[in-house]
């Protein structure tokens, strides 16, 4: 026997996430600071997947996966779309809320608060530290063509070049 997603009220495997979301809680803020839990949120904006999907797709055990996209769920950074039974097995489908995340300029103004500012600062960090790693691999993967040539020689904050 199948369930279809729509039957149970889910919107099934042809959910579409939203181009971008803003993160307005501070819990989301800490469930997407995880270099892991943007991994899985790359994966699950491109398609629908189980938890054992992600897993071959990272080559990572499903069974460490579990807690953390029960843990985006539980924020709303990510949805269940789709159950189907399969060989009396329950497979549970999830998608990524959105392609993009954006923090709430709320959550970045007030900073005088150590709790808002930490989280804030940890989520700006991962971004970074997640896009200089996809930098990085694409060079490595000669994705990425370097032409020295076009590069501006660095300059002192006077305006001379360095030599």
């Amino acid at each position: 026997m199948t369930e279809t997603g729509t039957e149970q009220g889910l919107p099934g495997l042809s959910f579409e996430p939203e181009d971008v979301y803003v993160l307005t809680e501070l819990e989301q803020v800490r469930a997407a600071t995880t270099p892991l839990r943007i991994q899985i949120l790359d994966c699950l904006g491109i398609r629908a997947m189980t938890v054992r999907e992600v897993g071959q797709k990272l080559e990572i055990s499903s069974t460490k996966l579990y807690y953390h996209v029960g843990e985006l769920e539980r924020v709303g950074l990510v949805r269940l779309v789709h159950t189907d039974v399969q060989a009396g097995i329950q497979q549970k489908y999830y998608r990524a809320v959105a392609h993009y995340y954006y923090l709430s300029p709320d959550l970045l103004r007030d900073f005088s608060s150590g709790e808002d500012a930490d989280a804030s600062a940890s989520f700006m960090t991962s971004q970074l530290d997640t896009a200089a790693m996809g930098l990085r691999n694409a060079f490595l993967a000669g994705e990425i063509d370097v032409d020295t040539a076009s590069i501006p020689s660095m300059q002192h904050l006077d305006g001379r070049a360095r030599e």
